[in-house]
């Protein structure tokens, strides 16, 4: 052995020194590689005190680090003994301890331009399509004209986190409190002292303070119950209670107005006439059963009778009827119901506002409520910036407030948002937006717009109209950083003085957006064509001559030629004009006012655009001609990236990773060419850093991406127990065995441990591969396909090994071919080939979900069937009480997944978020399975009018009489 030894030193020092010098490091590694083929398979403990270290030393040494990361990692129990006897450097050594201050010690992260990738997940397919995604933008960004280094900057941008947390400012005077902690003698008794809510209370016990710092308004219709309030307000929970009244009759017949507020809906509305002291003072003295009974207008008129009669000086049916007959309160009871409006709180029933932020009207959500509150002003109160003459609502509302609360804005966690990319659709060739002109706000028209609004209008509705005339007023009431276009459909036949107004429109924008009064222009025109052909009906001859005088006349006024219109306006009927309006689908969307698009254009800009306008606007445009550098232009390319931006599916979570130090213990690939970048920490002793140092290769290999890879090792393996003790009046030499791998050694007295490292120490006790498909796969003569694989060599004989496939989750996989047991292998008893050979087989896809039950919990049971549309039951399963789970074997195409005949079907239908009352075309949903990562889809079932007291399980001699009935029937 020393001979052999002596040999492969000598042989290596003379190839090193002699051939090639430039390779020494990769010759070193050679020589211990062939040096531990020569010694036994157990390390001392001591020698894998820096292996981790070591095997940093050996990565970022190589010629390829990647491929040498992947050798090491996937055959680590061949390599540990070359490695563990090499000289480590103290600079790898140091900086590898210096940037484990910021990290944990053999934490794993990975990041794609910016956004990290969970280890645990990621896979080849996500990761592909992660790389298509950022690949498809940076091609649409370069068609833009973009310059390369701009688009590099844009994609590695961090967007920042959606916000969920949005306080409505409801501060006016038609909010009615019930109590004021600060004044009320009932809480004279608590201590008013501030820092008092930084104390320690039990859980679930709240903060007595004389401090009005949580406020709970309930929003709410007279007619429905109050207990919640009554409840609590008497039993002196510390909390500033109120109320905004409104009628949900008066405010759907705003909402069927368009949103304004005409004569009509100015009719007597019997449930908001009640006076709202009165109601006040009930909920201060009554905290009466809730009735299932509906309220109704002799209701409210006892109720006030009996609260009154006690202090009331005169008849309190006098009183009631002068209210009745009193304008004043009936006006501000409409005025009222308008601000709920506003708020945009009306649709939402009853609802609570504590401190502005919006939840459910129950008891629980109050609790929870002001569970998530009350560290919010803790930290407030212990930084310093709330203090005793604080008036804390004022503080949030002024900070944080809006003026309207719009859920199709507002993210709040259960509607995943839908973007569309502007740009693939303009670079596609004819789209609708090339012919688009904008209105800009007055004086604003050259300014660089970052957010644009698109306006999908239905000119031949009402809706469409007030929205088109809510777009107007916003840009009237003044935005510098905002621009408006509109794209007008038709949903119905457009007649005549439907294709004026557009034509009138297209006109107006494309000639007169530079105007002052231009607004004002079509302002007037909308409200005209409003009243006149939308709200009634006029005869077809005259109404359309009226309409072009109109616009004649309006034109004049508002300081606008008049001659544009008056050649262009007898073609308004042409054939193309017809078949724009088809072209846009129009939108089925609820009220929208111009306060929603102030809001929009806040939420928008602070998200999803301000990083970009600044980035932007450095860019130095070298392939664009000059003229062509407008604002316009700037505006669209603003609005392409970052429409483009938003449709990008990834992790919204970050990591800094350049803080950490890269000279000695890093991989960096530079390539200011590439759009892919890729940050990694990676810790290469461990089963995800042999996943990642696979994928990493196939990434270098065909993305060519830049890359920044930290080496994250653990410091020591398993070297506690190496320890020394000292024992006097022990004399000679004894040697005796404490375990099968330490022995202990006495000489003069003192003892020394000798600790051999055996497989169950190292960091890794697997050889590992990470099959990709390559193109030698495919037969190049025929359609023969050999299958990607897997080839283990120089393998230890006297070892028991086992094999295991470490496959994404969804994958059935199963060995088709396997002549020996796969969970025993030993190679020696093999024969004189000692080969093993297997083939796996992918089975089929776990298609899994979850399903509930509208306002229940899982519907435990519940049978489901998938098949295609000519077979429809191919595989079933059922739904399990826990979370609903259900899972079936499937092949990539197209599914139907049905409730089973019987008991489920008879009793559910499938809901799909909007219930259209079509029962039937409920019961199934079509699946497709497009990919090789599975799917998981969550369903959601309500049960059929009637039969909601029904239940799924029922026992089989209920059945059998159920049966018996409908045979006899």
């Amino acid at each position: 052995m020393l001979l052999v030894c002596l040999i492969i030193t000598c042989f290596i020092a003379l190839i090193s020194e002699e051939r090639k010098p430039d390779l020494t490091s990769e010759i070193m590694a050679f020589r211990d590689y062939l040096l531990s083929s020569t010694i036994s398979d157990t390390l001392d403990v001591w020698e894998l005190k820096d292996l981790g270290h070591q095997t940093a030393q050996r990565i970022v040494q190589a010629s390829d680090p990647l491929q040498s990361m992947q050798e090491i990692n996937q055959n680590f129990p061949s390599v540990v003994s070359s490695l563990s006897r090499m000289k480590l450097n103290d600079s790898i050594k140091d900086e590898i301890i210096a940037n484990q201050k910021m990290i944990p010690p053999g934490k794993s992260l990975m990041a794609l331009n910016g956004a990290l990738i969970n280890i645990e997940d990621i896979d080849l397919y996500l990761l592909i399509d992660l790389v298509h995604q950022e690949l498809s933008l940076a091609d649409q960004f370069s068609k833009l004209k973009i310059p390369h280094s701009t688009v590099r900057k844009v994609l590695l941008t961090e967007t920042p986190p959606e916000l969920n947390m949005f306080r409505v400012d409801f501060r006016s005077a038609h909010v009615h409190y019930l109590n004021n902690l600060e004044k009320d003698a009932m809480y004279r008794r608590w201590r008013n002292n501030i820092n008092e809510i930084l104390v320690p209370v039990f859980p679930g016990q709240p903060h007595y303070i004389r401090k009005n710092l949580y406020h709970a308004v309930y929003v709410l219709d007279p007619a429905t119950s109050i207990d919640i309030i009554t409840s609590l307000y008497e039993n002196t929970f510390p909390m500033r209670f109120g109320v905004i009244l409104y009628s949900a009759q008066f405010i759907k017949k705003i909402e069927m107005s368009g949103g304004e507020l005409h004569s009509s809906a100015l009719e007597h509305d019997s449930e908001i006439e009640n006076d709202k002291s009165s109601l006040v003072n009930r909920l201060r003295t009554e905290s009466a059963g809730s009735t299932d009974e509906a309220v109704e207008m002799h209701h409210i008129e006892g109720a006030f009778v009996e609260t009154e009669l006690s202090k009331a000086k005169s008849s309190p049916r006098e009183i009631l009827l002068k209210l009745k007959k009193e304008q004043t309160f009936k006006e501000m009871s409409q005025e009222s119901s308008l601000s709920v409006f506003k708020l945009g709180v009306g649709t939402l029933q009853c609802c609570l506002l504590m401190n502005g932020l919006v939840f459910d009207s129950s008891e629980e959500a109050l609790i929870n409520a002001m569970s998530d509150e009350l560290p919010r002003i803790q930290e407030q109160v212990y930084y310093g910036h709330i203090n005793s003459r604080t008036d804390v609502l004022d503080k949030f509302l002024s900070e944080n407030g809006i003026s309207r609360y719009n859920p199709q804005i507002l993210a709040d966690g259960k509607v995943k948002r839908r973007f569309v990319s502007l740009a693939s659709s303009i670079l596609g060739g004819d789209s609708v937006l090339n012919e688009i002109n904008y209105l800009h706000s007055p004086e604003t028209v050259d300014d660089v717009k970052a957010v644009t609004h698109l306006l999908v209008v239905d000119v031949t509705s009402k809706k469409g109209i007030k929205l088109l005339r809510e777009g107007i007023h916003y840009l009237i009431g003044g935005t510098k950083g905002a621009r408006v276009g509109v794209l007008f459909s038709a949903s119905q036949i457009a007649d005549l003085p439907s294709l004026l107004l557009t034509k009138t429109f297209e006109i107006t924008a494309a000639s007169y957006s530079h105007k002052k009064k231009v607004l004002d222009f079509l302002d007037q025109l909308c409200s005209f064509y409003e009243h006149k052909y939308i709200l009634r009906s006029t005869t077809a001859a005259e109404s359309n001559q009226e309409f072009v005088d109109k616009v004649y006349e309006l034109a004049e006024a508002n300081e606008l030629f008049s001659k544009p219109y008056k050649s262009s306006l007898p073609e308004a009927s042409d054939v193309k004009l017809r078949e724009r309006l088809n072209k846009v689908t129009p939108l089925g969307a609820s009220v929208f006012l111009s306060d929603d698009l102030h809001l929009l254009e806040s939420i928008e800009f602070k998200h999803r655009i301000k990083h970009i306008v600044e980035i932007i606007e450095e860019v130095n445009w070298q392939d664009v001609d000059p003229d062509m550098l407008t604002s316009k232009y700037i505006s669209d390319v603003i609005m392409f990236v970052s429409s483009s931006m938003a449709t990008r599916d990834r992790s919204t979570e970050s990591a800094r990773f350049e803080i950490l130090n890269t000279e000695y213990s890093a991989v960096v690939v530079n390539n200011e060419n590439s759009s892919i970048h890729i940050d990694a920490v990676v810790d290469p002793l461990s089963p995800p850093g042999q996943k990642l140092s696979s994928l990493l290769r196939v990434l270098a290999k065909y993305a060519h991406p830049s890359m920044r890879i930290v080496l994250n090792p653990l410091g020591s393996h398993n070297v506690e127990n190496i320890v020394s003790i000292t024992l006097f009046g022990v004399i000679g030499l004894e040697i005796f065995s404490l375990s099968d791998d330490v022995t202990a050694v006495c000489r003069d007295g003192r003892f020394k441990w000798k600790h051999s490292s055996s497989l169950g120490d190292l960091p890794l006790k697997n050889y590992y591969r990470y099959v990709v498909p390559t193109m030698d796969d495919f037969s190049s003569t025929d359609y023969t396909v050999n299958g990607p694989k897997a080839f283990f060599a120089n393998m230890p004989l006297s070892k028991t090994l086992t094999m295991n496939l470490d496959v994404p989750e969804p994958w059935l996989v199963e060995p088709v071919i396997a002549i020996h047991d796969l969970d025993n292998i030993f190679l020696e008893n093999l024969g004189d080939t000692r080969t093993l050979q297997a083939v796996f087989e992918l089975e089929a896809l776990v298609l899994t979900g979850h399903c509930a039950e509208k306002d229940h919990g899982p519907p435990r049971g519940l049978q489901l069937i998938l098949g295609t549309e000519n077979t429809p039951h191919l595989v079933d399963t059922i739904v399990m009480a826990n979370l609903g789970y259900w899972q079936m074997k499937v092949h990539p195409g197209v599914w139907h997944l049905q409730l089973a005949p019987g008991r489920s079907s008879e009793l559910y239908f499938f809901r799909d978020g909007v219930d259209d009352g079509s029962q039937e075309k409920s019961l199934s949903k079509r699946i497709a399975i497009n990919d090789l990562r599975g799917n998981v889809v969550h369903l959601e079932v309500v049960k059929k009018k009637g039969k909601e007291h029904e239940k799924l399980l029922i026992s089989s001699d209920v059945d059998n009489q159920s049966k018996d009935k409908r045979v006899s029937s």
